[in-house]
């Protein structure tokens, strides 16, 4: 884009493609936002941008700017990420990635489209629109000591969550919907402790706690850790 073009966006709301990933200032990353930025100046080759909703401002480079789309959509060349107060971004190079769980695992670091298809809720890949996830309907009630802590403590249920590659489901993983419907994330491991007791963990950079950091949903306790801690689950 050049300086002509983007002069006339001054003052109008944009969202950017990829959604910005939004972090904690130690790195849990918290529910995604489909956020308005407002183009507040304009320079030789920089657009200064504001979030509407959370206040962050960024230079936007205008050689990162890959396409204008109707209605309001920038099409950028980089991944943005605001964690806490600070914004970075990473540039977005697009290659070929394999059509299988490694592949899957390496788009986990970016950004991810929530879209409704019909009734099913699925998850599209911004780097390779080929890669979803989908949640699939509720399978069974579901009880553990960990979702007995949360204020509606029998309204939990299983969902399998399907990890597509051109509409080939690879892996199917199992989500809790837990305190009536308002915490929506991985079954953690069990591990048994004697006396009939089990000790419940995650493990950070498993492949359920990466979904679950992008398609979970935390309530009042903004990240998937943040549920872990109230519910008594180890993230290890």
């Amino acid at each position: 884009m050049n300086k002509s073009q983007v002069v006339k966006w001054k003052g109008r709301a944009f969202r950017f493609r990829p959604i910005a990933i939004q972090m904690t200032t130690l790195g849990e990353r918290l529910q995604q936002h489909d956020d308005t930025w407002t183009v507040v100046d304009v320079s030789d080759t920089a657009a200064t941008v504001r979030n509407d909703r959370m206040g962050h401002e960024w230079n936007l480079g205008l050689d990162n700017v890959r396409e204008f789309r109707t209605p309001d959509f920038l099409l950028l060349r980089c991944q943005l990420i605001l964690k806490g107060p600070d914004v970075h971004s990473e540039p977005l190079i697009i290659t070929t990635v394999d059509r299988n769980i490694t592949g899957f695992e390496s788009l986990l670091g970016h950004s991810w489209v929530r879209e409704m298809i019909g009734d099913r809720e699925v998850w599209i890949s911004e780097v390779d629109n080929l890669f979803q996830i989908e949640v699939g309907r509720r399978d069974r009630a579901f009880s553990e000591e960990w979702t007995r802590r949360f204020p509606d403590a029998d309204g939990s249920s299983t969902y399998p969550v399907l990890l597509k590659v051109q509409g080939v489901e690879i892996k199917q993983l199992v989500f809790i919907s837990c305190d009536g419907g308002r915490i929506f994330v991985p079954r953690p491991v069990a591990t048994p402790m004697g006396d009939q007791q089990l000790s419940f963990s995650y493990e950070r950079n498993s492949l359920e706690y990466r979904v679950g950091q992008i398609i979970g949903q935390f309530y009042i306790y903004n990240t998937l850790e943040g549920v872990a801690q109230v519910a008594g689950i180890t993230v290890e």
